[in-house]
């Protein structure tokens, strides 16, 4: 017993003669009953430390709730931020491509040709005398022989 490392309490009793467990133990009590109340807390001292628990438990719930729901709160705002620069990218982007469009570009007047191939003339030396083209307008097209 004197060896041991867990803490030892002896309550043999009502003895008058000391035993030699009483010597070696760390804590002597006078009776079984005294033994026990030395070891064991009371139902108060545990509800005490338990509700003591539960109050440190519910102040760092709430603390983590806050940070995390600030985190998210920041996050989301980057995140639409970020959204609105992609909108607003992809929406120059479409006004880019419309004014693009080959039918944009016929509708201001300008027309695609093409020889017999469907291949665009985009030089006189392309074609030759005799050569049929296709010319696309704005609405239609028209065939032409080349003289």
């Amino acid at each position: 017993m004197a060896a041991s490392r867990t803490p030892i309490v002896v309550g043999v009793g009502h003895e008058r003669d000391t035993t030699l467990a009483e010597l070696a133990a760390d804590v002597r009590a006078s009776t079984p009953s005294n033994a026990a109340e030395l070891v064991v807390q009371s139902r108060e001292e545990v509800a005490l430390e338990v509700g003591q628990m539960r109050q440190q438990l519910r102040y760092v719930v709430q603390d983590r709730i806050t940070k995390y729901s600030a985190t998210t709160k920041r996050l989301l705002d980057i995140l639409k931020g970020q959204v609105r620069t992609l909108d607003h990218g992809l929406k120059q982007l479409v006004r880019i491509l419309n004014s693009l469009s080959p039918s944009r570009v016929l509708n201001r007047g300008y027309t695609i040709t093409k020889n017999a191939k469907g291949v665009v003339i985009k030089q006189k030396s392309q074609v030759e005398k005799g050569d049929l083209v296709k010319t696309q307008l704005a609405k239609g097209t028209i065939e032409s022989l080349v003289q």
